[in-house]
């Protein structure tokens, strides 16, 4: 009979997030990159930033990261045959589902004792997969509350919008904010076929300074 093979020499090359961009709130996975070999079933253990040590029989670990403090995630994971260990380390940096931008407004009050009419206008990036679901809401507050109406658009998030409201005026002077919020709904489907419905939200900041026609708060 031909001699047995000796086993292949056990691998491990790195460890990544699937998806590549992980987000807050937002399941994902870390993976094993090119773990294989050995003289037996193979274990995982893994340990990092948010993550106490952990041991599987798959080269994934399924995680949630709750919190962006601090924003860059460390990992170590470690697979042995039980004769030898091959170590990884690897880190990413987790996003938030929507980095968004609100240009600060200066905005002069009439003699009619409105200021001149305008729009709230914010930019958003989204980081989520292409199947989440997204709403948009105005959420003034402090002081005066101006009457705005909610954008109504596709359901599907858009990696890369525009927002303005409607156009609003300030009766009184001062320092005006409102946040646009965004609601979104990710659907995760892990590796076992189960489907996971998270839901995630997002303030975006705005705020305008409305002055007299002089420049000085009245």
């Amino acid at each position: 009979p031909s001699p047995t093979p000796p086993p292949s020499p056990l691998t491990l090359g790195s460890c990544d997030t699937d998806p590549s961009q992980p987000v807050v709130n937002v399941p994902m996975y870390w993976r094993a990159i090119g773990a294989g070999g050995g003289v037996g079933p193979l274990t995982y253990t893994w340990s990092g930033t948010d993550i106490s040590t952990r041991t599987t029989s798959q080269p994934s670990l399924p995680f949630t990261y709750t919190s962006l403090t601090p924003s860059n995630k460390l990992m170590t994971v470690s697979v042995t045959d039980g004769v030898t260990t091959k170590t990884a380390n690897c880190n990413k940096t987790l996003s938030q589902a929507f980095v968004g931008t609100c240009p600060n407004k200066s905005v002069i009050m009439t003699s009619s004792g409105l200021s001149v009419p305008f729009s709230w206008a914010v930019s958003l990036v989204d980081n989520l997969p292409a199947s989440a679901q997204c709403t948009y809401s105005w959420l003034p507050f402090g002081g005066e509350i101006p009457a705005l109406t909610n954008p109504v658009l596709p359901p599907a998030c858009s990696s890369n919008l525009s927002i303005t409201s409607n156009a609003i005026s300030y009766s009184a002077t001062g320092t005006k904010m409102v946040n646009l919020k965004i609601h979104a709904t990710v659907t995760t489907t892990l590796d076992d076929g189960t489907p996971v419905t998270t839901s995630t939200d997002t303030l975006i900041p705005c705020s305008a300074n409305v002055i007299d026609p002089k420049g000085v708060e009245r």
